[in-house]
């Protein structure tokens, strides 16, 4: 699509002509190593040519002829000759290493072909260096070379003596072939800089500002050869905004093509230059750009897709670069920064690509069939300009003749394209990199979308199943998972119809609207895709019933819930009924599926029906129905009601019906009403079948329970439904375990109601629990106190399918308590100082407690009084600690969970919990616990949370399953200790020096910073001599101890930086929590043993005074200053160490001598005496690195500390 000039960076062109292979591939690696060495990269791009060599002539001054016209913005062959075939410098190489003595007449050959090099070069003002190979016993090798160094080049000669000494010629060579280039193509970026101010009246405006576009664009392609990365892109921004605002310059195609072009470019630039949101930002302008601008119809539409995908696809290679290079530089927060978004995003607008080729090549919207006159197309020679005929006289029309033929290719190229199946398949694996379950489903569900479109319905279903399973499992955080478990479904009956080769299209299934359903691949006959015949399809016809039956008991959508508006007409379909029509149709293609097939399944094929679709409500004959104990006659009997409830869309047909005993077996049933089969009504407005059974009389049965309802399916033979949501009447949820059933008249309602009665036991049915930690468990800090969360939801009752309101009955019925066991497992650490104190000094095992609600010392600085959950730990190694359970909240009778009364732990509830989103149900009420862990060793905390719900009536009760939590504990801070003091300060009095850093990326706040006497608890700590506050993360904070302590230990107190906002992160859970602060985290360390001692300062310390700023082009003053503790006078040696290799060394020429001598005077004590003079002169903008001064002096030496001088463009 883009050609290979503007894919990647520009590099320096440089040619060896008339080098041997050997000897120019050996030039050009060596070459490249010293690039490597200098700067890191490789900088020249080398080519070989021979020694007659013809460079393409220069088109220059033709634009203020009368009469020139602007054929275009950019000339792809502009591209082509300035990266591959026009040489910024010419390496003219001459070698002479098999001969001692060069002839004569190969110095006047040389001549005559340096000459011809000459000729070709002074037209495009290339530059020349000649290379030299001589014969390696020649010792004067300038004397063999005089003819070559009187020529105009002659300075610019370098001399090998021997094909083994190129290496060492190699960095000499590699500096002049750069500067030579850089020079070349700044000298062309001025001269194409001058197009931009120039004005040429005989032209219109619409040209000039054409010429504008591609002298701007050429500008900033040459300031890339230079790395002159912000004239680059200054020059592109301007190239862009002008295409974007001038529509006369070119038509719409030539401007987008072009502003492409720029946008990789960019693209590239921003990247390099480490600034990825930059280059976010400019792909967010020019996609917008593409969809705003490009046509919307006609023979053009297709252009907006193919750009937009390519532009998206692009940008998610060069940031899997970025992020493969240097990951950092990633923000996992930003989507548009993650490379499996954009890869998705190109295979949309690919589908949108290939929808269009469908629609032009058979649908409505078909294109008209192109002439065939004019001959054929020929490419033009300007960038994204449309091409022409051959013959263009010979056609009517020849602009739309081009847009036709193309517009065809691209429609034969869409219909063929895998494009999309690769660009899911990349997407989908940065999903799974970056750990994406949900996104990583979508893919593969549109990878599934890609088969079924494409005919390939194996893979398709086996698609569709793998993410009907997955989807069971999704994680309730993600909102829209049920849209594509809907979606998962509907495609998966959709391929199975197709599979079966049913004719039903299954218009009505796509309820959502937001994928329509793909066309049918290629015709296949019924089992043909798949071998092994009838088996293959009574699996498929299995698949299509689970999928029918599992896309039946999907819950409505808000849409089909809402009712229609009062002024709405009568006529206007509702979504409820457009979900009864698709049901409807659903389960017509399944009668149809095995009404075709050749014999029914051998076992019966059994659906279970969820609590959402169906339940059974089991009442006693004797009671409340009195229809039923007419039917069964007698009142001792075991007769007993079933009403199954029909919470789907649409009737069933059913036939035998029969409850399932856990001991007994089977028990028939009948209609009240009529005989099988019978219809059970759907949802609205009753969906009710009331069925009558009799229980055995046995003495097996009283040990008996029900445990379902099984419902033959009279439209399917063989298919079985099953029901499990029992209940009995009056109770508003199905009951679990099992129901007990009535065993006979005098022991019906008591054996009824006691299966009641133990089904409310199970009090813990009523609730869940899970862990909430706002702050990454794995980044905990060594003893502060780490705050998680336990949400316990309780679930209340409700009435005719809406939520009651939460009533507090006067007596709660269970109590909820909570206790914890942790588990240690610790990292080893070295212990320096050998006192015990490890690395924080913090001996305390894991420990976990609730937040006291009332604190007894209401002081702000005071710290948070703690309820502990955990006993202490012995034995010095990993430990588990119990106590028991701490009563913090009460359940009551309609279900709503309350803070217990008297309770002194802090508890949060709804009304505290603002601005906090929770996965539940509308009935289910939740109720936060906040716990406290700390742990004084940095290893792993396991955290088991036991939460029993006990009986207020009773010591039975229930447990909530909850996964254990595991923390990591990190080492908080560091401390360094300097062993100097100052200058002129010695022994135990003179004041030391130490810092802190932080080892992790949280941000701490100083509470103390004090030196202790571990054994001596009692006595004062002695605080440290500088200001406390926050300390962020990679600073570093110096202290001074103070003289007069000679302590054993450094202590430091810390609290997280915003630790309740970050552990409370809701909107008014801060009204409730108590007065002062969360307890302070601490950290020890060993003061060495030998910081006291008198220490000696240094004799020599260099100095060099310079300005901070400079230009390029202008002298920068380096003084040379030594300072030094002996009063006599002194001679001292001082050099400048030059480099020669490295990032500085083509970044300034350097001035002055590099070795000097001085004499220092012995008045001036302490003093720091000018002993030498340099200057250097920068090269380029930037920071520029100083060179490094060495002074010797008396046997001792001192080296100058890196200084650094910013360079301004001149």
């Amino acid at each position: 699509e883009y050609p290979r000039e503007v894919r990647a960076p520009p590099l320096l062109l440089t040619a060896f002509v008339g080098a041997s292979p050997d000897l120019s591939a050996k030039l050009a690696e060596t070459l490249h190593e010293t690039a490597i060495a200098a700067c890191g990269q490789k900088r020249v791009k080398y080519l070989t040519l021979n020694y007659d060599i013809r460079l393409p002539p220069t088109k220059r001054g033709g634009k203020e002829v009368q009469g020139y016209r602007v054929g275009g913005l950019l000339k792809r062959r502009w591209l082509e000759k300035v990266c591959t075939v026009v040489p910024a410098v010419l390496v003219v190489c001459f070698d002479w290493s098999s001969s001692p003595q060069a002839s004569q007449q190969d110095e006047a050959q040389a001549i005559a072909r340096l000459q011809h090099a000459r000729r070709q070069a002074k037209d495009r003002e290339v530059r020349i260096v000649l290379f030299v190979v001589l014969h390696a016993s020649i010792s004067d090798p300038d004397s063999q070379c005089s003819a070559l160094r009187q020529q105009p080049e002659g300075q610019g000669v370098v001399i090998a003596t021997g094909v083994a000494d190129v290496p060492a010629k190699a960095q000499k060579l590699e500096r002049l072939v750069y500067q030579n280039a850089m020079a070349f193509y700044g000298d062309e970026e001025k001269r194409h800089r001058k197009a931009l101010t120039t004005k040429i009246p005989t032209l219109p405006q619409s040209a000039q500002n054409a010429l504008q576009v591609r002298a701007s664009f050429k500008v900033a392609f040459l300031s890339e050869f230079r790395r002159d990365a912000r004239g680059a892109l200054r020059s592109y921004i301007r190239a862009y905004e002008q295409l974007i605002k001038d529509t006369e310059v070119a038509d719409i195609v030539e401007r987008m093509d072009l502003c492409n072009h720029i946008s990789i470019r960019m693209y590239q630039l921003y990247l390099q230059s480490h600034d990825v949101a930059a280059a976010v930002h400019h792909c967010r302008i020019h996609t917008a750009t593409l969809r705003n601008w490009c046509v919307d119809g006609g023979l053009l539409a297709w252009r907006r897709w193919h750009w937009l995908a390519s532009n998206h696809q692009l940008f998610a290679e060069l940031l899997e670069s970025v992020a493969q290079q240097l990951p950092l530089l990633i923000d996992q927060a930003d989507m548009w920064q993650f490379p499996g978004y954009h890869y998705q995003s190109a295979s949309a607008y690919v589908s949108r690509l290939r929808r269009w080729a469908t629609e032009a090549s058979t649908g409505s919207t078909r294109l008209p069939p192109a002439s065939g006159d004019g001959g054929d197309i020929v490419p033009t020679a300007f960038v994204g300009q449309a091409a022409s005929l051959e013959r263009p006289e010979d056609c009517p029309d020849a602009v739309r003749e081009v847009q036709l033929r193309t517009a065809h290719a691209q429609a034969s190229r869409g219909n063929q394209d895998e494009r999309c199946l690769q660009l899911l398949t990349r997407a989908q694996a940065a999903c799974k990199e970056r750990g994406y379950t949900s996104g990583s489903s979508v893919c593969s569900a549109r990878v599934a979308e890609e088969y079924l479109a494409s005919g390939n319905l194996v893979a398709a279903s086996k698609l569709y199943e793998r993410l009907g399973k997955g989807t069971v499992q999704a994680p309730a955080t993600w909102s829209t998972w049920p849209i594509l478990r809907r979606f998962v479904l509907e495609r998966a009956i959709v391929c199975s119809c197709q599979q079966l080769g049913l004719e039903s299209e299954l218009r009505l299934l796509d309820s959502t609207g937001r994928w329509p359903v793909p066309a049918a691949g290629p015709s296949q006959e019924p089992g043909s895709q798949e071998e092994g015949g009838e088996e293959v399809l009574a699996r498929i016809r299995q698949r299509l019933l689970q999928d029918a039956f599992e896309y039946l008991c999907l819950p409505p959508t808000r849409d089909e819930m809402a009712a229609l508006p009062p002024d709405s007409s009568s006529e206007v379909e509702t979504p409820a009924e457009k979900r009864r029509d698709a049901q409807l149709e659903v389960l017509k293609a399944v009668k149809d599926a095995f009404n075709s097939g050749a014999g029914g399944s051998a076992s019966p094929l059994v659906v279970e029906l969820p609590e959402n679709a169906a339940i059974a409500e089991v009442t006693l004959a004797g009671s409340e129905d009195a229809e039923a104990k007419a039917t069964a006659g007698d009142s001792g009997s075991g007769s007993f009601c079933i009403t199954l409830m029909n919470l789907l869309a649409v009737p069933l047909e059913v036939g035998n019906i029969s409850v399932k005993l856990n001991s007994l077996g089977d028990v028939e049933l009948q209609p009240a009403n009529g005989t099988l089969p019978a219809v059970w009504p759907a949802a609205a407005p009753h969906g009710t079948l009331k069925l009558i059974g009799e229980w055995p009389q046995n003495a097996e049965a009283e040990a008996s329970c029900l445990t379902s309802v099984t419902i033959g399916w009279a439209a399917v033979p063989g298919v079985q439904l099953v029901v499990r949501s029992l209940r009995t009447h009056g109770q508003k949820q199905p009951l679990l375990p099992e129901l007990r059933a009535p065993l006979g008249a005098q022991q019906a309602v008591a054996q009824l109601f006691e299966g009641v009665s133990r089904a409310n036991d199970s009090l813990s049915s009523r609730l869940r629990a899970t862990v909430l930690t706002p702050v990454d468990p794995n980044s905990a800090l060594v003893s502060e106190a780490f705050i998680i969360h336990l949400v316990v939801f309780a679930r209340r009752s409700q009435e005719g399918g809406l939520t009651s309101p939460p009533a507090v009955a006067s007596q709660p019925t269970a109590r909820l308590c909570v206790s914890c066991t942790t588990r240690a497992s610790y990292e080893q650490q070295h212990d320096p100082g050998g006192s015990g104190l490890g690395a924080t000094g913090i001996a305390e095992p894991p420990t976990a407690a609730l937040i006291a609600a009332s604190n007894a010392q209401p002081d702000s600085s005071a710290e948070w009084d703690l309820l502990p959950l955990t006993g202490g730990v012995g034995g010095g190694g990993d430990g588990i600690s119990k106590v028991a359970g701490r009563a913090v909240a009460e359940l009551f009778d309609g279900g709503a969970l309350r803070r217990l009364e008297g309770s002194s732990a802090i508890v949060l509830a709804e009304d505290h919990l603002e601005g906090l989103s929770f996965e539940r149900t509308p009935e289910e009420e939740p109720l936060v616990i906040p716990i406290i862990v700390r742990c004084g060793r940095a290893g792993q905390v396991s955290l088991s949370i036991h939460v029993v719900l006990q009986r207020c009536s009773s010591d039975t009760g229930g447990t909530l399953s909850i996964p254990d939590v595991t923390v990591r504990f990190l080492p908080a801070l560091d401390a360094t200790f300097e062993d100097r003091a100052t200058i002129g300060a010695s022994g135990s009095s003179a004041p030391r020096k130490f810092t802190l850093k932080p080892l992790t990326t949280a941000s701490v706040q100083l509470t103390r910073v004090e030196f202790i006497r571990p054994q001596d608890p009692s006595s004062p700590g002695v605080p440290a001599i500088g200001p406390l506050g926050q300390l962020a993360a990679g600073a570093v904070h110096a202290f001074a101890m103070p003289p007069q302590a000679a302590p054993e230990a450094l202590s430091v107190g810390f609290i997280r930086e915003g630790a309740p906002a970050a552990f409370f992160p809701w909107l008014r859970s801060h009204e409730i929590l108590p007065a002062g602060q969360l307890p302070a985290g601490a950290a020890a360390w060993p003061v060495p043993a030998d910081l006291w001692k008198a220490t000696v300062p240094s004799g020599l310390c260099v100095e060099l005074e310079h300005h901070t700023t400079g230009a390029v082009a202008e002298p920068v003053e380096v003084r040379v200053r030594v300072r030094r503790s002996i009063q006599s006078s002194q001679e001292v040696k001082v050099q400048v160490i030059r480099v020669e290799a490295g990032e500085s060394a083509d970044k300034y020429y350097l001035g002055g001598p590099a070795n000097a001598q001085s004499l220092l005077v012995a008045d001036q004590k302490d003093e720091a005496q000018e002993c030498s003079t340099f200057t250097l002169v920068p090269l380029r903008p930037g920071w520029l690195s100083l060179p490094r001064v060495q002074v010797s002096a008396g046997g001792q030496e001192a080296m100058s500390s890196p200084s650094t001088v910013f360079v301004f463009p001149s």
